[in-house]
């Protein structure tokens, strides 16, 4: 978990899948919400934004329901609590609990395409994932819950078709309903040394054409821009890529900002 002064744009979301297969193991509830109150009672939470920076939160339903119906009864001062979890594990029983405990929730939501989610490889049901994204939507706008949703663009596999694709599903999401209580993060795909992608870089090549430009971009220069330095599939290259993230994701973006609830 961290800590900021800042707004929620600064959460932490999970990016694609960087790590390999994980587990969820959690504290006792008590000993969860302890954890809390001790850093409210050393730090003095007033004015702060705590994150659970863990994209798992909350993998047990019965466990995640006692945490937070413990949280909002101990009703630490904090001006949001924000949790990181995965959309297929969220209904909407949950959402009372959110509003109750004071916290925002963020989704690793990755794209609006199914096609490109099935690439990714996303779990849980992915016939259903995206809908249910919506009725999370509209669930927290019900209950005033601020969330937020982060989307990979460039993602190995990714075309300028599959791109469009997920932007049309953004723009439903958040400019189809009245207002909303969710904020977009649309970042391009960056390649995590030690990852299955990294390791399996030549199946992407000939599956998709990606071409990975620097590999090794920590030893060769500006580690900022040759992370992101991909060519998704033979299909979409970098500056493509580029051009259709700004064309496409800048307007529902300066929608979402004039909407926002």
């Amino acid at each position: 978990l961290y800590l900021s002064r800042g707004c929620p744009f600064e959460c932490a979301f999970c990016m694609e899948r960087a790590k390999r297969d994980v587990s969820w193991r959690s504290f006792s509830v008590e000993r969860a919400v302890e954890e809390v109150v001790r850093l409210h009672a050393w730090l003095d939470l007033r004015g702060w934004t705590l994150y659970v920076a863990d994209a798992l939160f909350g993998m047990k339903t019965s466990w995640r329901r006692a945490f937070l119906a413990e949280l909002a009864r101990r009703r630490i001062p904090v001006d949001k609590i924000w949790l990181l979890i995965r959309v297929d594990l969220v209904e909407n029983d949950d959402l009372a609990l959110f509003a109750e405990a004071n916290c925002g929730l963020g989704f690793g939501l990755e794209s609006g395409d199914p096609a490109q989610l099935a690439i990714i490889r996303k779990a849980g049901r992915l016939d259903s994932y995206l809908d249910r994204m919506r009725e999370i939507a509209s669930w927290a706008l019900e209950r005033g819950v601020p969330w937020g949703a982060n989307v990979i663009v460039g993602h190995p596999g990714e075309t300028a078709a599959s791109m469009e694709r997920s932007a049309a599903y953004l723009e439903r999401l958040f400019l189809e309903p009245p207002a909303s209580t969710g904020f977009l993060a649309v970042d391009p795909f960056r390649l995590y040394p030690g990852s299955p992608i990294d390791t399996e870089r030549a199946a992407w090549e000939a599956r998709f054409g990606t071409r990975f430009h620097h590999p090794t971009w920590w030893r060769e220069g500006d580690p900022d821009f040759l992370a992101e330095w991909v060519d998704p599939s033979g299909d979409l290259d970098f500056l493509e890529r580029e051009s259709l993230q700004h064309r496409l994701s800048a307007p529902i973006l300066a929608n979402i900002e004039a909407r926002f609830a």
